[in-house]
């Protein structure tokens, strides 16, 4: 399904793990990505292996912050201060290289 047509439903498409939170970051609020199937975008998305750490985690006690705060083994009960913008900081990096890798498919295919 093309995202542009997905239309904010979100969990609807093969892509949901690739959104930030509900009112953060948005594949499908995006006009860049209106065009592209959802099914090639999580394809491209899941060659990305150069993720940056979130400015405001560096120096954090969790070593892995997702495999602690969701194992059997969390017993923190102190939510993470920065959860949401970290995983909004997420996205965005993997959206920018989405297009980065679109655009050049489409410059080698003017070519």
């Amino acid at each position: 399904m093309k995202i542009g047509e997905l239309r904010m439903h979100c969990g609807n498409c093969s892509i949901v793990d690739y959104c930030g939170n509900p009112y953060g970051y948005r594949i499908c609020g995006q006009e860049r990505f209106s065009d592209m199937d959802d099914s090639e975008y999580r394809r491209i998305a899941e060659t990305l292996t150069d993720i940056k750490t979130f400015p405001d985690c560096k120096g954090c006690e969790r070593s892995s912050c997702e495999a602690y705060r969701f194992s059997e083994n969390d017993y923190d009960d102190d939510d993470c201060e920065n959860r949401d913008e970290r995983l909004d900081f997420y996205c965005a990096q993997v959206a920018d290289y989405v297009y980065s890798v679109m655009i050049g498919k489409e410059s080698e295919h003017n070519e």
